[in-house]
């Protein structure tokens, strides 16, 4: 059916048919051009409502200081709202009792009318006009002092019967609106209440709870309300008198006890105005609510000051969230169980407040899992949860709200064993920052206070990339030589290194793969290489290789792994480090062995004179029992390849191999079958939280506590891991809940930051304990949370360094990390007036620039066409900072890619 599109808009009339319509609408310009079509539904309610008709808002209190002109203050039409599936003979009982002690209850019965236009009464008054899907009953009855029930039933041949009920009540005296500050409390893990305020304007609160309406036999008018955490509210009152009239405050304890206000006396009197309404406003008033004097005792006074009316405001002056209980947590492999209780602290005390929410949310939040737990008599809760095979991690979110809006949180983090952590620096020794602090001797191999300079450069900078081992082994590869600075490193080359788990570096079709990729055998013989893979096949698993340069800058690579190792039998072992070119220092129980020489370039070609074909041997380690022993490893290269084999044999079975012989690829150290396995720190201090270790001796090595809970069958199953304090993350990819005050680290990997507070990032002190993160999740799916953010903001939030592309084009220069801000229709994100939309060239730069192995999570998402999916923007901004008496000045660009649908502002 084709519509004229009038001044913008178009109407049309048409019939529905059945409850739900869909409607499909499809514009065409003059040129006849169609735009895509929109579909929409309309769906009609098969159930009878009734409402009086001057109760303008449903809830059974009719204002009679909004009574029309004329009309009788004690008496209100009574509207029937008829089911789509109304049908002539349809019947509708309607009972009502009048507003008196004792109560007069009348039934009459309407039936509709053969043209379906009117309602016949049963009692032979005149038939009733049926118009806008409903028919009035004229003049109910309606008094100050009861309530006027009503119930309609409607009975159709061959339909549903349903009914509704109302209590109506004339309301000449009592709250209309509050409003506070919408101050939420928000705690996380049982740390520090922090309060959040929204940013946004308009989220005022109505009168949540009324009380003793329907007790016919209690005149005074009582309210529950929620204030949250202001104590000084505003409160307005409808007051049906006369103006002028005076309305008495007092704040009472719940003995009845007056507070002495500021005045001195014990009570303070407002006046009704023109509109008949009162406004306290406390905080104009100077008048504060406190957790003893949390009652609201208002008068009505008539002319000689004697009471006319009153009621009492009970507040529930909620400032604490409900407590959750520490979460019980157990794994078993392929899925998880979550339970714990809501209200009771770490002393057993009930903390629950008045208005306590009897469900809690729990939220896979890797997988974007939301499940509902009802709370049982003991506020208890218990879900279960599944988890992927060969899970490396899962976090979850407990969230429970009261009825202010308090919110408290419990994270619970399932950590899966990845093996060592490991950082990796492309060492700059041209970097201007670099040389500011160092001078001119800033190579790789210079020494500086008597050790080697790469280990300051590993302090002051954040890694160029991060990766996880699980078997302590990596050959780069050769791709470098093809670039025209053979002195640097490349991208695939340094994915190699970190595993990436990307079956084409390491193909034997790949020419740039390490020489015993391809076949196996050494097609280069004499050059002195001792790799092991062999045809592509990793030892272990792949890494959670992350690139944090999109176009690798530097000539030497600083890596620093670190975590435990677990040795399976005591005894007396050696390790060797082979294939590597130049230098490793490897930490076992705070035994340290060194590898080739930190300060000298090693050419391959003399490689002998160091150690015979890159084979390095160390001296023993002696473990005493079998166990976890920390494990701590420094690796540099300034040379082309960067390679890696370590080995570790018990000495009885080292000593059956000659200086040259290569040892199996099965004694690898974490190999399968080596007698080793590597551990990360977060797994090592989830395994203890949770009893399966102990201590040996007075060291700080560990033994299993009881292999029959858990044992080596049990290395990698995932384990509960309690976030206490400071939070620092690994090298895999982990989700935190943002804390005010609390330091969260999420290091390697690609992190999110949960925000389920309004939290202003453009205040540094906000973010300055917040680094390496990704990704912002703003809340849960049925949150509205408010975020700002600054250039400098995210720059701190991201901890990103400026890259270019591969070209090396300076308009490609932007700060790596593309902040993604993830949220609904309900969440706002507020950027500065720094912040401009970024263009449709600026997105395909940034998706060119990011089409590198490990670093394609910062691409943005584009159409078909190019276009950015999501809301894109970018700033740039300028920072100085001072060393060794040098200023260095830094310009920066930094993107943002904001889900569609959030509502942003441009301040």
């Amino acid at each position: 059916m084709p519509i004229s599109v009038n001044n913008g808009t178009i109407e049309t009339t048409t019939r529905l048919y059945g409850l739900t319509t869909n409607f499909t609408t499809t514009f065409t310009d003059k040129a006849g051009n169609k735009a895509a079509s929109v579909t929409d539904k309309i769906t009609l309610d098969n159930s009878i409502k009734v409402q009086f008709a001057r109760d303008n808002d449903g809830d059974g209190l009719i204002d009679s200081i909004t009574t029309p002109s004329g009309s009788p203050s004690t008496q209100s039409d009574l509207d029937i709202y008829l089911p789509n599936n109304t049908k002539p003979g349809s019947n509708i009982s309607v009972t009502i009792s009048t507003p008196t002690i004792p109560s007069v209850t009348t039934t009459v019965r309407y039936t509709i009318s053969d043209d379906g236009l009117t309602a016949v009464p049963s009692d032979g008054s005149a038939p009733l006009p049926i118009a806008d899907g409903k028919f009035s009953i004229p003049d109910v009855p309606i008094s100050m002092d009861h309530s006027t029930p009503v119930r309609a039933t409607i009975t159709t041949p061959g339909e549903a019967t349903t009914t509704d009920g109302i209590r109506g009540r004339l309301f000449d005296f009592g709250i209309l609106e509050y409003i506070d500050d919408v101050k939420l409390a928000t705690q996380i893990d049982g740390g520090v209440i922090n309060i959040a305020k929204y940013l946004r304007a308009g989220d005022n609160e109505k009168v949540i709870q009324k009380n003793n309406f329907d007790n016919e036999t209690k005149t005074i008018k009582e309210y529950n309300i929620s204030l949250t955490n202001d104590e000084q509210p505003n409160i307005v009152f409808g007051v049906d008198r006369a103006p002028g009239t005076k309305l008495r405050l007092a704040l009472e304890d719940d003995l009845g006890n007056a507070k002495i206000l500021p005045n001195g006396q014990n009570y303070i009197d407002l006046v009704v105005g023109a509109d008949k309404r009162v406004n306290m406003d406390f905080e104009a008033l100077g008048i504060k609510l406190d957790e003893r004097y949390s009652n609201i005792r208002a008068t009505v006074l008539k002319s000689d000051e004697t009471k006319d009316d009153d009621l009492l405001v009970r507040v529930d002056l909620d400032a604490t969230p409900d407590v959750i209980g520490t979460p019980n947590a157990t794994s078993n492999v392929t899925s998880v169980d979550i339970s714990g209780s809501i209200g009771t602290d770490s002393n057993g005390n009930n903390t629950l407040n008045k208005n306590t929410i009897n469900k809690v949310d729990l939220y896979d939040l890797l997988n974007s899992v939301h499940k509902s737990s009802s709370l049982d008599n003991t506020h208890s809760y218990s879900e279960n949860f599944a988890l992927s095979a060969n899970s490396t991690g899962a976090n979850f979110m407990i969230k429970n709200s009261d009825a202010a809006g308090n919110v408290s949180i419990s994270t619970v983090t399932f950590i899966g064993n990845s093996g060592l952590d490991a950082d990796m620096w492309f060492y700059n020794y041209v970097d201007p920052s670099w040389r500011a602090r160092v001078g001119n001797n800033s190579g790789v191999y210079s020494t500086q206070g008597g050790k080697p300079i790469y280990k300051d450069y590993m302090e002051i900078y954040s890694p160029s990339a991060s990766t996880t081992y699980d078997v302590v082994q990596f050959a780069s590869g050769t791709h470098y030589k093809t670039l025209s600075n053979q002195g640097n490193m490349h991208a695939e080359d340094l994915a190699r290194v970190g595993r990436h788990g990307d079956s084409a570096l390491y193909d034997a079709s790949n020419p740039y793969a390490p020489k015993k990729f391809r076949n196996g055998v050494d097609t280069a013989a004499g050059t002195g290489e001792n790799i092991s893979f062999v045809n592509g096949v990793l030892k272990g698993r792949p890494g959670n290789y992350t690139l944090g340069e999109s176009n690798p800058v530097g000539s030497d690579l600083v890596m620093k792994m670190n975590g435990w190792i677990y040795v399976s039998a005591p005894g007396i072992y050696s390790v060797r480090a082979a294939d590597l070119h130049n230098y490793a220092e490897l930490t076992i129980n705070g035994t340290t062995q060194k590898f080739g020489s930190p300060t000298t370039y090693i050419n391959p070609a003399t490689e002998a004179s160091y150690g015979k074909n890159g084979q390095w041997w160390s001296m023993d380690f002696t473990f005493d029992k079998a166990g976890f022993y920390k494990l701590d490893m420094e690796y540099m290269d300034g040379t082309g390849e960067m390679n890696l084999s370590l080995y570790m044999l018990p000495k009885s079975v080292a000593n059956t191999y000659g200086p040259q012989d290569p040892y199996p690829s099965s004694m690898l150290v974490g190999a399968q079958g080596s007698g080793t396995h590597l551990f990360s720190n977060n797994y090592v201090e989830a395994l203890i939280q949770n009893g399966h270790l102990k201590k040996i001796g007075t060291t700080n090595s560990y033994e299993l506590s009881d292999a029959s809970k858990y044992g080596e069958s049990n290395f990698g199953d995932p384990v509960y891991l309690r976030q206490e304090g400071d939070i620092k993350g690994g090298n895999l990819d982990d989700a935190f809940v943002y804390s005010k005050g609390r330091m969260i680290d999420g290091r390697g990997g690609v992190d999110t930051l949960i925000v389920v507070d309004d939290v202003d990032f453009s205040n540094l002190d906000n973010v300055k304990k917040i680094n390496n993160f990704e990704k912002i999740q703003l809340g849960s799916a049925d949150q509205a949370v408010s975020i700002k953010f600054s250039p400098d903001g995210v720059f701190d939030i991201i901890d990103s360094r400026n890259t270019r592309d591969a070209s090396n084009s300076a308009a490609s220069e932007s700060v790596n990390t593309v902040l993604k801000v993830i949220g609904g229709g309900k969440d706002l994100v507020q950027l500065t007036h720094d912040f401009v939309k970024a263009t449709k060239a600026d997105v395909a730069m940034l998706n060119r620039k990011h089409s590198v192995v490990g670093d394609m999570y910062n691409k943005v998402d584009v159409t078909s066409e190019g276009d950015a999916v999501n809301q894109v923007y970018k700033a740039t901004f300028n920072r100085q900072e001072t060393i060794n008496g040098n200023t260095i000045n830094t310009r920066h660009t930094v993107f943002l890619e904001i889900q569609d649908g959030v509502q942003v502002d441009l301040l």
